[in-house]
Order: C-alpha cells, then sequence, then structure tokens
C-alpha cells in the first residue's frame, strides 16, 4: 500500500564549501486521513551486493558523510488526506569540508500512530528515502571504466532467444558518476534485432555497480553479437565491448526436429 509520495525523488546539488544550497520535495498523503510524517536525514553508503541501490547507514557516518549538513526548520509535516505540501531543506557545508562529493539522503516516515489509524485493524509502516548528491568543487574527478560486460552465467552458447546480461561499472573519480548507455543484438547479417538501454547508474565513489538487463533474438538461430556502447554520464569516457554468442532457441530445435520427423515418415509411407 502506498501512503505518500514525493517528489522529485533524488536531489542533485552543488555546495561549495562553507556555501548553503536550498530544495524542496512535494509531499503529498494518502493515507485516507490526516497524517503526520517524520522528516530525517541518513548518510549513504555503497551496499555490498553491486546490483543494489546505495543503502542507508542509519546512525552510522558514510565516508562522504552528509546527514549533518541537511537542515529542516521542521521535525515533522501534518497533513490532510490529499494534501500536497513543498516542504523545504538546506545544505549548508561547513567551511572546513574538503571532500568534493558528500552523500544522504532526506528521510520521511508515517509517524507510529498515524500508521496504526490509516488501516484500521492493520500496524502500516511507511518510509521513503530521498537521495541528496552533492558536489563541492567545480571540477571534481570524474573517471571511471568498464569492468565487466558478459552474460549472468558467462556462457556464449545459449538455448534460449531470451539473453539476460551484465554490465558492471567502476567508479574511478572522487564523486558520483552516472554512466549510461546502450545494449544491441546484431544477427550474423549486421541487422539489429534488439536493443535495451543502460543505466543511468548512481555509483559513489570508489565502488562498483552493475545492471542486469535482457536482449532477444526472438526465435532465430543462429552467431549474434551483442554491443555495449557506454559512457560515464558527464561526456568524458566511452567504451565499447562486444560478445560473439551463438543462440539456439530450443523451441526452434524442436520444431526443426519435428519437421524432420513428419517428412522422414512421409518418405516412408510413400515407398508403401
Amino acid at each position: 500500500m502506498s501512503n505518500f509520495q514525493v517528489s522529485p525523488t533524488r536531489a542533485e546539488l552543488f555546495v561549495s564549501a562553507g556555501g548553503e544550497q536550498q530544495f524542496s520535495l512535494a509531499l503529498t498523503n494518502h493515507t485516507g486521513k490526516s497524517a503526520t510524517f517524520l522528516l530525517g536525514a541518513e548518510d549513504l553508503g555503497s551496499a555490498s551486493a553491486q546490483q543494489d541501490d546505495p543503502v542507508l547507514l542509519g546512525n552510522s557516518a558514510g565516508s562522504y558523510s552528509l546527514k549533518d549538513y541537511i537542515l529542516s526548520t521542521d521535525s515533522s509535516v501534518t497533513l490532510a488526506d490529499g494534501e500536497t505540501r513543498s516542504v523545504p531543506f538546506v545544505v549548508r557545508v561547513p567551511a572546513g569540508v574538503t571532500k568534493p562529493g558528500l552523500y544522504g539522503a532526506v528521510t520521511i516516515e508515517l509517524s507510529g500512530s498515524s500508521a496504526r489509524e490509516a488501516v484500521p485493524g492493520a500496524i502500516v509502516r511507511s518510509r521513503l528515502a530521498v537521495p541528496v548528491l552533492v558536489r563541492t568543487v567545480e571540477k571534481p574527478d570524474v573517471s571511471g571504466h568498464l569492468i565487466d560486460f558478459d552474460t549472468i552465467n558467462g556462457t556464449h552458447v545459449l538455448w534460449s532467444g531470451k539473453v539476460i546480461l551484465k554490465v558492471a561499472y567502476q567508479n574511478d573519480g572522487n564523486v558520483h558518476i552516472e554512466p549510461t548507455g546502450l545494449v544491441s543484438l546484431s544477427n550474423f547479417y549486421g541487422q539489429q534485432v534488439s536493443n535495451e538501454r543502460v543505466g543511468p547508474i548512481v555509483i559513489l565513489p570508489m565502488s562498483v555497480r552493475s545492471q542486469t538487463l535482457s536482449v532477444s533474438s526472438g526465435y532465430m538461430p543462429g552467431r549474434f553479437t551483442a554491443l555495449l556502447q557506454i559512457e560515464d554520464g558527464f561526456g568524458g569516457h566511452h567504451e565499447e565491448q562486444s560478445l560473439t554468442l551463438w543462440i539456439l532457441p530450443w523451441q526452434t530445435l524442436l520444431a526443426v526436429l519435428v519437421v524432420f520427423v513428419i517428412f522422414i515418415l512421409w518418405r516412408k509411407v510413400k515407398k508403401l
């Protein structure tokens, strides 16, 4: 059950050391009655699993701590059902901060009493987090590179027309990057039969993230080429990598076998 909505779902700011920047979040109550929402802030850190989004660190401070610099005049907001309100925040970075990137999130949680009243007979807890990504220098070190592009299980002979691929990218810089790209699947004649977008993938400094995606050859067997084109998201580093795949869909092979058996039987019957 969706109890409330927040927009936008992410805030990206430039705040130099010793400066501040304001931003607002639009909060809408969908609980069915008046409700109170608790406001907070936590740091973001890289998840242990590469495919997962950055995680909230609770009371712990992250390597690029921002939570103490996200400020609001209110600790809670009470909204009537269906009401939308713009909630202001300010990011104030102390003069002594030297890290080029700081990462945290605004947390918004339906309060305990409002959660219990939202659905009679049930306790509903609802919590959302809006990542806040801050750069403190105008010319940071933006760099990264592709570390893996392959099928999900590493095999290049496939018995299904659906091809599941994994893309892994490493951030080598000191601020977050957002790689984007395109994977295309082409047949033996160079004709593109399928494509899928990659990213944008938010990757915190000095960490790796991956994305899985699928392309399809349909039921056509043969040799195919999967081509990845990816760049770091800021118009800098661009890479391409390709895979040669033999795709032999079992449905197609079964159909060919059935036709062959019918043909052999027909020839035998014809000779009688």
